[in-house]
């Protein structure tokens, strides 16, 4: 049984064999000299066989001769594209590129089949529409196009029966959606974002029942989202956002059971979010951001288990937010601020073991943060800001969430001290407790914040010294105003080093009851001048030292306690008019003409006295203060001692 085998391939390749002498001319390997139907027909034989060696079998044989060669007639309407083209860049375009011949391995942006059919067409830096005669390709499945095409030809209609994938994006495509479009039935693929499109998505986008990925985000689109989506079964990449859509989102899009993305951010929507879309079990990313959503979140949110990036954000919605988002076990990003959301945060969200980002920022919520909050190990940005929590702070970082980078709890009613894990968060960089409540002294709960650039502690109750920075190396920003700090103003980080030799481009010390000495302390040495090492302190293009504690008492006795360092130059010692208490105001006046220096400030409707110094370069305003025995160095080398009064 197996010799017969064996003798009717031999007889079928000798017939092959014969027949390619026939075809074939003896004396050139050109595959350009077989006729065209005969090129079909042994293609027609190549594929349709079968052999023990496919090695040696026609299929491997006949690469040669069969490829990319293009027939005639479609050859020809390549010719007409590239004569109709425009290019931003003659010498990058087809015009360019086509003057090879005929065989498509040579035709940059063209891929053809075996029968040399282009099936693949890339057209970039086309300036003007596209030609008419893309039509007339008639195995044409995928066409990209861009930079600056201005319309679409109606002839693309007539690949409805091929052409699966369409790129448009990033061009000058303007007036409402291309009509053809509508009748690409096969079309899987298309995106046309970022264009200049206008009027309304019509409602024969919907005939597009193959379509798994569409883009029409970055035009200008207006009306509703049309409810005849639903029919697009196939679909799982839905791209509306930055458009001018108007309406409520259709209950009818949960029928699009394969949805993985839904992009409607930074639309004009109003409604409600439809609880049928609970329904959508494969739903992986849902952008909602900058519309006018109203109404609570629906708790059919919770069936979403895949669910990974819910964005919310901007909107009107209220009511609390549902428990069911316990079962959101997918859940990585969950942003909801800038809405009017209210009641507690649920415990249920510390079984969301995934979250990394949660952002809440300026809702009404209120009551304490779940005692489990903490368990959160994958958490590294939390913003709950400008809210009404209260209660005390979770130890962040005492037994997990060893990966935060950014807290902001900011404007809110915390009471009670600092917590002690906080000192575990090295990878912090950013912290915001300002504008709550709370109080106690700092000391060493800031010195192993490795990380940390930006601190703000302001408008609290903190108490003690000035604490000491974890390194001075990070600081960018650092707030301790409006608290009951006191003592000498000196802040040095965990080294030794005074922070004037820090990057910090922003430092607020305000409103506390910090004595500022004849060194000059928090700040540089007493000559104020940029050392070996770099001082930077007048290079901080944010400083402020002034200000007055909410109730003088705390202080002590001493009073307001203000100071302010503005626009001041790098480097140059502390100079200024001599003079005595008595003159102080004539050594403000006279520093201020010569250096640039403030004029006396007023603090609570009264007119201060003030003792200025300038700066080389630069202001210096120690007014309306309580310090004693400062020691101004003057240009000569002298130094008189101002003393004045508390305003």
């Amino acid at each position: 049984m197996a010799s017969a085998e064996r003798r009717n391939h031999a007889t079928l390749y000798l017939w092959l064999v014969l027949l390619l002498s026939l075809i074939v001319p003896r004396n050139t390997a050109s595959a350009q000299a077989v006729n065209e139907t005969d090129w079909t027909t042994l293609l027609r034989i190549r594929n349709d066989l079968k052999f023990t060696n496919p090695g040696r079998s026609p299929k491997a044989n006949w690469k040669s001769l069969l490829r990319d060669v293009i027939p005639s007639h479609v050859w020809k309407t390549l010719l007409r594209i590239r004569n109709d083209l425009n290019f931003t860049n003659p010498g990058r375009s087809p015009k360019a590129y086509w003057k090879s011949g005929r065989n498509c391995e040579e035709l940059f942006g063209v891929i053809c089949d075996d029968l040399g059919y282009v099936v693949a067409l890339t057209l970039y830096g086309v300036n003007g529409s596209l030609p008419n005669a893309i039509g007339e390709l008639p195995s044409l499945a995928f066409l990209s196009a861009g930079n600056n095409v201005t319309s679409v030809p109606s002839t693309l209609s007539l690949l409805s029966a091929t052409l699966t994938s369409l790129y448009l994006s990033n061009n000058q495509i303007s007036g409402t959606f291309p009509r053809g479009i509508t009748s690409l039935t096969a079309l899987q693929q298309l995106n046309i974002a970022q264009n200049r499109l206008t009027g309304s998505i019509p409602v024969g986008i919907s005939r597009l029942s193959c379509l798994t990925f569409l883009r029409m985000d970055g035009n200008r689109l207006e009306g509703p989202i049309p409810s005849q989506i639903s029919t697009m079964a196939a679909l799982s990449y839905l791209s509306l956002r930055n458009n001018q859509l108007s309406g409520s989102i259709p209950a009818s899009i949960s029928r699009v059971q394969a949805l993985q993305l839904i992009d409607l951010r930074n639309n004009s929507l109003t409604g409600s979010i439809p609880s049928e879309i609970g329904s959508l079990s494969k739903l992986i990313w849902l952008y909602l951001s900058n519309n006018k959503v109203s109404g609570s979140l629906p708790s059919t949110m919770g069936k979403l288990t895949r669910l990974r990036y819910c964005f919310a954000d901007s909107n009107s919605l209220t009511g609390s937010i549902p428990g069911a988002v316990s079962s959101l076990i997918s859940l990585s990003y969950l942003s909801a601020s800038g809405n009017q959301l209210s009641g507690s945060l649920p415990a249920g969200i510390t079984a969301l073991s995934k979250l990394g980002f949660l952002q809440l920022d300026h809702n009404a919520l209120s009551g304490s943060l779940p005692e489990k909050m903490t368990s959160l190990n994958n958490m590294v940005y939390l913003d709950l800001s400008y809210n009404a929590l209260s209660g005390t702070l979770p130890s962040f970082c005492s037994h997990a969430m060893g990966n935060l980078h950014t807290v902001d709890l900011s404007d809110n009613a915390f009471m009670g001290t600092l917590p002690a894990g906080l000192a575990n968060c090295t990878t912090l960089i950013s912290l915001d407790l300002s504008n709550n409540a709370l109080s106690g002294r700092v000391d060493g709960s800031l010195t192993n914040l490795s990380s940390i650039s930006s601190l703000n502690l302001s408008r609290n109750f903190f108490s003690g010294a000035l604490p000491s920075l974890p390194s001075i190396d990070q600081i960018i920003s650092l707030d301790l105003s409006h608290n009951y700090f006191y003592g000498p103003g000196h802040i040095t980080d965990n080294q030794g080093r005074p922070l004037c030799q820090s990057a910090a481009q922003n430092l607020f010390l305000a409103g506390n009851c910090v004595v500022f000495n004849a060194s000059f302390a928090p700040l540089c040495s007493s000559e104020v001048q940029r050392d070996s090492s770099g001082c930077k302190v007048f290079c901080s293009t944010n400083m402020s030292l002034s200000g007055q504690p909410r109730e003088n008492a705390q202080c002590g006795g001493l009073g307001t306690c203000e100071a302010v360092v503005a626009n001041a130059a790098p480097g140059g010692k502390l100079s200024g008019s001599s003079g005595s208490s008595s003159s102080s105001s004539s050594s403000s006046s006279k520093s201020s003409s010569k250096g640039g220096g403030n004029k006396s400030s007023s603090k609570g409707g009264k007119q201060s006295s003030s003792a200025a110094a300038a700066v080389d370069g630069g202001r210096v305003n120690f007014a309306c203060n309580c310090m004693t025995d400062i020691a101004v160095p003057t240009a000569n080398g002298m130094s008189c001692t101002l003393i004045s009064k508390c305003c």
